[in-house]
Parts: C-alpha cells; sequence; structure tokens
C-alpha cells in the first residue's frame, strides 16, 4: 500500500510529463476505439440493413434448368427443410417465403424499375409490422390485386408531389416575400398530405417476365405507401404475383430464415447442408463459402444438369466482399495504434531513464530507511502501470462521448448512405472484451517499458545514491 501511495505521489508530482504520456495513450486508445466503434456499428447496419432486404439470415433456394437453358427458380415442397430446422433444434424468430421478381411500375406515364415481392399477407405478420405506413392500410389485402408502394416510388409515379419542389418552383419562390413563401410552402405540403390520401386506390400497372421469360402485364391498386429507409421493393399478394410470373400458386421462389442470434450462422448453415444433402442435390459448400447468389447461380448456368439444385447459403456469403473491405480499415486502424504504442513505450523507457536519474538521492534515502530492492523497483513499475490506466481510461472516455456524439447525429445527406446506417443514425459498437484486452495490452507493454529503468533503480547502493549530487 505504501508503494502504491509513493507512485501516485510521484505522478502528481511531475504533473506535466504524466499529463504528456497520458495524454498520448488517450489519444491512440481514442482513434482506435472510435475506428472499432464507427466500423463495428457500420457492419452491424449492414448485416441488418442486407437481412431485411435479402428477407433473411439463412436463404434456401431450388434452382432448376430448362431445356433452353434458362434458370428457374421455383421452391416445390419444403417440407423436409422444415422438418430438419426443428430436428436441429434451431429456432427462427420469422421465416419469409416470398416470390421475388423484378419489374416495371407504370402509372401517369411515368415508370421505375423496382423488386417485386410477393408476400403470404396471412402468415408474414411481421412484415406487416414493420412497414412504416403512412397512408392507407394492409386490412384485407391478402387475396386481393392491391400494392404497397414506398414513398418515393409514390413520387416518381407522380401519384403524389415531391417532398420539395424542384429548383425552378424554389427558384422563383424565392423572389416571393417570406409570408407569401411561406403560405406557398404550407399549401405545397397540404397538397401533398392530400395526394397521399386520395391515391389509395389508384392503378398501377407492372410490366414483368414470367419464369419462362415471356412478358406479362399485372393490374394493381394502391393499398398502402410506406416509409422507406432504402427504396427496393413493391409489395403485393404471393398468389397474384405468381399468377403473373407462371409459378404455381402456392409456390414461391426464396425461402429466408431470420435467427434470434445470427453470430453463428456459419454454423447453423452448414449443420443444416450436412442434413439436407441427404435429401437434395445441394451446390457444395465450398462453391458457396464467401460468394454471392448471383455468382453461384452463374456457375450454375455455365454447369449442366438436370432436375434442380439446391442452395443452402448466409448473409455472411452475401456481404462478405464488404466485411473484408471494413475488417482492413480495422487492421490498418490496429497497425496505427501498435506503432504509436511503439513510440510511446520508447519515450516512456526513456522518461523513466530521467526520472531514475533525478530520484537518485530520493532512491537513496529510501534504501537507506529500509526499502528493499523488489519495493524500489515496485515504485516504478506502479507508476508505468497508474499511467497507463489513467491514459486508456482517458481515451475510453474521450472516444466513448466522441461515438456518443456521431451516433446523435441525422447522416441524412444522401439517400445512398441509408444502407450503412439505422435510420439515418451511425451504430456504435463497443465490445467491453476489446476493451479489456486493450486495456491488459497497453498495461503489460507501459510495464516491459518501464521494467529496465525500475531494475536499475532497484540496484542502486544507498551510500553511492546518497553521495550522488547533481
Amino acid at each position: 500500500m505504501v508503494v502504491r501511495r509513493i507512485a501516485l505521489r510521484n505522478l502528481n508530482r511531475q504533473k506535466r510529463r504524466s499529463i504528456l504520456l497520458g495524454g498520448a495513450l488517450a489519444f491512440g486508445i481514442m482513434v482506435l476505439m472510435m475506428v472499432n466503434g464507427v466500423v463495428g456499428g457500420i457492419l452491424k447496419s449492414i448485416e441488418l440493413n442486407f437481412s431485411n432486404i435479402a428477407v433473411g439470415h439463412i436463404f434456401f433456394a431450388e434452382v432448376e434448368k430448362n431445356e433452353k437453358g434458362r434458370i428457374i427458380y421455383s421452391i416445390k415442397d419444403d417440407a423436409f427443410l422444415m422438418d430438419t430446422i426443428k430436428k436441429l433444434g434451431i429456432e427462427p424468430t420469422y421465416i419469409a417465403r416470398r416470390t421475388m421478381a423484378q419489374g416495371t411500375l407504370v402509372a401517369n406515364g411515368e415508370s421505375l424499375s423496382r423488386g417485386l415481392s410477393g408476400v403470404e399477407w396471412k402468415q408474414e405478420t411481421e412484415l406487416a409490422k414493420n412497414l412504416d405506413l403512412v397512408s392507407g392500410s394492409l386490412k384485407d389485402i391478402a387475396g386481393t390485386q392491391g400494392i404497397v408502394i414506398s414513398i418515393n416510388q409514390a413520387e416518381k409515379l407522380n401519384l403524389i408531389p415531391k417532398k420539395e419542389p424542384d429548383a425552378t418552383v424554389k427558384s422563383a419562390w424565392s423572389k416571393l416575400p417570406k409570408a407569401e413563401k411561406e403560405a406557398k410552402q404550407a399549401a405545397w405540403d397540404a397538397a401533398r398530405e392530400a395526394a397521399l390520401k386520395t391515391s389509395i386506390g389508384e392503378t398501377v400497372l407492372v410490366e414483368l417476365q414470367t419464369v419462362h421469360g415471356q412478358q406479362n402485364l399485372g393490374e394493381f391498386q394502391v393499398k398502402a405507401i410506406y416509409q422507406a429507409q432504402y427504396d427496393f421493393y413493391a409489395y403485393m399478394d404471393r398468389a397474384y404475383l405468381n399468377k403473373l410470373t407462371d409459378l404455381p400458386e402456392n409456390g414461391y421462389n426464396q425461402f429466408g430464415m431470420f435467427l434470434k442470434n445470427y453470430s453463428d450462422i456459419d454454423k447453423t448453415t452448414a449443420r443444416l447442408f450436412d442434413v439436407l444433402k441427404t435429401r437434395y442435390n445441394m451446390v457444395p459448400m465450398d462453391k458457396v463459402n464467401g460468394r454471392g447468389f448471383d455468382t453461384i447461380v452463374n456457375d450454375l448456368k455455365k454447369e449442366s444438369f438436370s432436375g434442380s439444385k439446391f442452395i443452402i447459403t448466409n448473409l455472411n456469403n452475401e456481404i462478405a466482399n464488404i466485411k473484408s473491405i471494413f475488417s482492413a480499415v480495422q487492421m490498418v486502424a490496429f497497425a496505427f495504434f501498435m506503432l504509436l504504442l511503439l513510440v510511446i513505450m520508447v519515450g516512456i523507457t526513456n522518461t523513466f531513464r530521467i526520472v531514475v536519474f533525478e530520484r537518485t538521492r530520493e532512491i537513496g534515502t529510501m534504501r537507506a530507511l529500509g526499502m528493499q530492492r523488489k519495493e524500489v523497483r515496485n515504485v516504478f513499475l506502479w507508476e508505468a502501470l497508474f499511467l497507463s490506466i489513467i491514459g486508456t481510461l482517458g481515451g475510453f472516455v474521450l472516444s466513448g462521448i466522441l461515438l456518443a456524439i456521431l451516433g446523435a447525429i441525422k447522416w441524412n445527406v444522401m439517400a445512398e448512405m441509408n444502407f450503412f446506417l439505422n435510420k439515418g443514425h451511425l451504430m456504435i459498437t463497443i465490445n467491453p472484451m476489446v476493451m479489456i484486452l486493450t486495456l491488459a495490452l497497453v498495461a503489460g507493454l507501459t510495464l516491459l517499458a518501464a521494467l529496465i529503468p525500475a531494475r536499475r533503480a532497484a540496484k542502486m547502493e544507498p551510500a553511492l545514491a546518497l553521495r550522488t549530487s547533481y
């Protein structure tokens, strides 16, 4: 206890030196934690957003090739898959069976290409809960030709006015008096709100291809409009979309499963594959791991096979390239941190050498009063340890404050950024294990840097040290 008190007193006596060394440590820790927090949060956002876009964490698909070499997606029977999920004790939070297609939405002389998502509304109650409706209702949509479009789609199809008038209109408004300009904006907003209601029931045509490649046209009525963080899909009844695409009425082409804990989806996917391969003609896992679904299918197009091929893949494979980029960013940040830490360690070693020299007579006095060599060494080691702890904790606090500020900002600079955000905000991740390991690493290296000067101090002879003058 006495040794630790002396160490703390010595740090307090040399405030400027302690602040400089501790501040350097805090800066390095702050950079490392901020990069890890932001990059980890972006990866979490990508995982969350992509799982919502792709509808699941684990995906199952059945692929056929017709006599013309055209790839057809159609899951005919998932009884064995569902039985396998149950037998393996996998507890999904949500299973989605969708018919997915690409089509062109047409209304009021405007058109735009969007993904079409055929939903079994009576089964997918989670989707109905999660869609942020701003107009209309999903009540009684099942079994109808109702379509659910985003605000962005409604704007581009001229069903509702845009949120902001175009540059020509705004330029004309800028010349008006303030009161008149505010009145114009209020009238614009009122017209938009009214259009959100009156657009319900409007007709939207959808041009699309059947699974065999023929062109088809479907007629839909707008049932609801939703607010989207990212605008990818228009939603409709699965049975009607199946009819337009020539799929069986109760069929579908995409199986997606959401898991409670998706941190081990690779193991879960491998377990499913091991059982499914006993029944299905599965695409081998070495041709799936680390590759996106489109890449896997492109390889199948080059193969000659009859019947159906089955694919089981997951979220990690779909975003493997993105993950590798951000992992590289984290590695660069860690390399920078280690380089900075190395420079700081050299500084600590030199500083403690100077400190030992400056305290030679003090060390001699302590030794003359009965302090053992081990205790003298420990005084300097405790100083180094306290310095590392204070600097590391300071870095944690600084990074926490800055990360909280970054997380609170609404990053609505451009729509393309939404994929990396969660509702317009940066997700921030703080890994307690990383913090513990960082503290242990910094403390260990700081002690190592101070060890040689500390041992030199412990070896001083009391009489010689007391005779030293400087």
